[in-house]
């Protein structure tokens, strides 16, 4: 029996100080290059400010949309997210940045695609899979079109390239067929097949190899290629228990580049210490663990796999973040959600936490009474 239930509250309040905290933060990491490069200590953080409140915006408005009508939508979506990755793909080389085609020019805007891309598949899988009983996923045919779905946004996510995203969402994709009920005898070739051909993608490219060498044998790519990640380490190091407080660390003074995006968290080691950054971890760990439950009370399967494949990329986004900058997995960029410095992110970040407060509203009552 279903009832209409406040949102979940922990996750908003969670959510909350996490912007506002992402604020503080944008603005600490980011006013040295601001101050030089931009003529304005306020440039970075005043424009994550308004992705924030676009972020915000979004998060109300999915809240109270029925997450049920995603589901009658999800072919629309799919189709609207693969057209623009294909669009992004045959942009003129002039729109591409450091080699990668990943955002799409609206104007004096930019539009990273994948962002999109990532949320649709999720909501096209979990509507797919849930509209097939966990005896019919034991045939093949019924397994086919999540297949598809999947390796089209993932194989064109790999071809701007985005390495990273791409990774990710297979790991997603793997999750959702497991929750889902897909018999373990499909369940692990497939992901041998796809670790195979992660690995061989990977080492495909010459600055993957770098990243992969400079992770190996930091030592000796010392000044070139692992000179990111030994100065994020380098950070955290620094600000040791307590940290140096806050505006005081020192590696966001163009020792650390990217310090107000892809690493944000080794400022945050260097200014609030590990006893900063197990606070934060204990924030992002309070929205897992509720999403977790929302997908466990959800009134259906379609709910069900829907917060659990959000929960999924929420989770994988703070864990592989967190892992780079502490040296416990090769260079990429992938941001914190809600602290660092955001566009598409922020903004597709807050939309899915947005879905996941809608189906906690419409939870099952008593089914995980205690």
């Amino acid at each position: 029996m279903n009832k209409s239930n406040a949102m979940d509250r922990g996750i908003v309040i969670t959510v909350l100080i996490l912007m506002a905290f992402g604020i503080v933060f944008v603005y600490s990491s980011s006013f040295p290059i601001a101050s030089s490069k931009f003529h304005g200590e306020f440039f970075f953080v005043s424009r994550h400010i308004q992705r924030l409140v676009v972020g915000l915006v979004m998060m109300i408005l999915f809240s109270t949309l029925d997450y049920r009508l995603l589901a009658k939508i999800s072919p629309i979506t799919y189709g609207i997210s693969v057209l623009l990755l294909f669009i992004v793909l045959m942009l003129p080389d002039e729109f591409a940045r450091n080699g990668a085609k990943r955002w799409l020019p609206l104007g004096p805007l930019t539009f990273q695609v994948s962002e999109l891309a990532r949320l649709a598949l999720i909501i096209t899988i979990a509507n797919q899979l849930s509209k097939v009983d966990e005896g019919g996923l034991r045939h093949w045919r019924n397994l086919q079109a999540p297949l598809i779905s999947a390796a089209i946004v993932i194989g064109l996510i790999a071809k701007e390239p985005n390495y990273s995203t791409a990774m990710i969402v297979t790991v997603l994709v793997a999750a959702m067929f497991f929750v889902g009920g897909i018999p373990k005898r499909y369940i692990f070739p497939a992901m041998g097949f796809g670790l195979v051909g992660s690995l061989i993608y990977g080492l495909s490219a010459d600055y993957r190899v770098k990243r992969v060498m400079a992770f190996l044998k930091p030592e000796e790519n010392a000044s070139g290629s692992a000179f990111q990640s030994l100065q994020g380490l380098m950070g955290i190091g620094h600000g040791g228990i307590f940290g140096t407080g806050l505006g005081a660390g020192e590696q966001k003074h163009f020792f650390l580049p990217e310090s107000y995006t892809d690493f944000i968290y080794s400022i945050l080691g260097e200014e609030i210490g590990f006893i900063g950054l197990t606070v934060l971890g204990i924030a992002y760990l309070v929205i897992i663990y509720r999403g977790f439950k929302i997908a466990k009370e959800a009134p259906d399967r379609f709910g069900s796999l829907l917060a659990f494949g959000i929960t999924i990329i929420f989770a994988s986004y703070f864990l592989m973040h967190s892992f780079v900058n502490a040296r416990l997995f090769p260079t990429t960029g992938v941001p914190l959600p809600f602290i660092s410095y955001g566009g598409m992110s922020l903004i597709f970040t807050a939309a899915s936490i947005g879905i996941l407060l809608n189906i906690s509203r419409r939870r099952v009552v008593g089914k995980d009474r205690k």
